[in-house]
């Protein structure tokens, strides 16, 4: 793209060239087409792959997780994290993949349409596309993290009210040996926290392992159209920005999407 943007910055400074800007502009705009948008269609993909990806990993890990939860004492808090986190896993999973992913096919459309169109512009269009897969992103996000700190804060009180209930119990109703079994069982669900950190950030590197290889190649992306749009403003060229716009704006969107689900 930067070879031709530099081939027709040194066309227009030829006084012959004038009639055929127009055509130029046109050719121009359809190279930048084709050699934007196949990569955006991948990226699109691949970020659909990712979140169907963590959504598997994450079927199988919640009920792991919760186990050790349970066994650790904290059996409230199993049983809301486990429900919470796989009904938000196949919510958010689903509106990713199909709403929020092909509201971006559809405003890269858009933006291709908008780049060809020799009167008036797709900008509005995209615009509303933009902001409804944001809106919707947003809700989901303000949803989940509300009602997971409100059970958190719930299940929390449930589970030490449980445990020092199961401590009384122990220590009271055993004789000479409940003290000592007291204590044990402390050590014991120490040994199970250090289990369970240990399964969950297992977690934290495989999801990381399948996300942020993706983000930073769409962040290299994003660098290169914002350098582009740069480069052709400082050519001087005449041409619609509404590829580069809506691929650097649908890269944008798929970043939150995949650190959201993450």
């Amino acid at each position: 793209m930067l070879s031709a943007m530099l081939l027709i910055a040194a066309a227009n400074t030829f006084e012959g060239f004038a009639p055929f800007k127009s055509i130029a502009s046109y050719i121009f705009t359809l190279g930048t087409v084709s050699a934007v948008m196949l990569p955006m269609f991948s990226l699109i993909e691949s970020a659909s792959s990712a979140i169907k990806g963590i959504s598997v990993l994450m079927d199988g890990f919640v009920p792991t997780y919760a186990g050790i939860l349970a066994l650790s004492g904290k059996a409230a808090t199993a049983t809301g994290m486990s429900f919470l986190l796989l009904f938000a896993v196949g919510i958010v999973g689903s509106l990713s993949s199909f709403v929020i992913v092909p509201l971006m096919s559809c405003y890269l459309g858009v933006g291709v349409v908008g780049s060809v169109m020799p009167l008036g512009t797709t900008s509005r269009i995209g615009d509303g596309i933009k902001k409804s897969a944001v809106w919707l992103l947003s809700l989901i996000l303000t949803v989940f993290l509300g009602i997971l700190s409100v059970q958190t804060c719930v299940n929390k009180a449930a589970d030490n009210l449980g445990l020092k209930t199961v401590r009384f119990m122990i220590g009271s109703f055993i004789p000479v040996a409940g003290g000592a079994l007291s204590e044990s069982l402390g050590t014991l669900l120490g040994s199970m926290g250090l289990l369970k950190s240990s399964v969950g950030m297992f977690a934290v590197v495989a999801i990381a392992a399948a996300v942020l290889p993706l983000v930073i190649e769409m962040l290299i992306w994003r660098f290169i159209l914002f350098s582009l749009d740069i480069i052709s403003g400082a050519l001087g060229l005449d041409m619609k920005k509404d590829v580069l716009y809506a691929a650097d704006s649908v890269i944008a969107v798929l970043i939150g999407v995949l650190l959201f689900v993450a």
